[in-house]
């Protein structure tokens, strides 16, 4: 059997839905365990947007931030955004390292290696109890991601 271009691209169409889809399904369910966790300091669940400054791209991101030790959290992160015409989702945990906290604001960074061909990603930026901002880069973008707190 031949497949010729069109028929190629539009399996990479459709696979990429159907994986972003459960992608999406199962972080959805965590999304909502998440609710009913304490969400003190800056654990909890987030909301917001992710904006990228090479590609001028954007889309919705939602964060499940859990504490993992005093100064070390566990990020989860489901960003939205479009292949095309096709609404896609990513998702990726990060660990987060806050350095200090002043004024309410805690200061962290993080990272994570997304694989081949994206390679590493890191963040850094502050939050306190009602507010997420952080700077990110990697290899092919650098960007912010603007976020709220969600009250449970």
């Amino acid at each position: 059997m031949k497949i010729d271009a069109r028929n190629a691209a539009l399996v990479i169409l459709i696979a990429t839905f159907l994986t972003s889809a459960s992608g999406c399904r199962s972080y959805n369910a965590r999304w909502e365990q998440a609710a009913a966790a304490p969400a003190d300091g800056i654990a909890g669940r987030w909301s917001g947007t992710w904006s990228s400054h090479t590609s001028s791209h954007g889309g919705g991101l939602r964060c499940i931030v859990t504490r993992v030790d005093d100064d070390a959290y566990r990020a989860h992160f489901h960003a939205t955004f479009k292949l095309l015409f096709i609404p896609c989702g990513f998702q990726q945990a990060v660990d987060l390292v806050v350095s200090e906290v002043e004024d309410g604001w805690s200061r962290f960074e993080g990272g994570a290696d997304l694989g081949w061909p994206w390679g590493a990603f890191s963040h850094e930026g502050r939050a306190n109890a009602e507010r997420f901002e952080s700077a990110y880069t990697s290899k092919f973008d650098r960007g912010v991601f603007e976020m709220e707190k969600e009250k449970n």
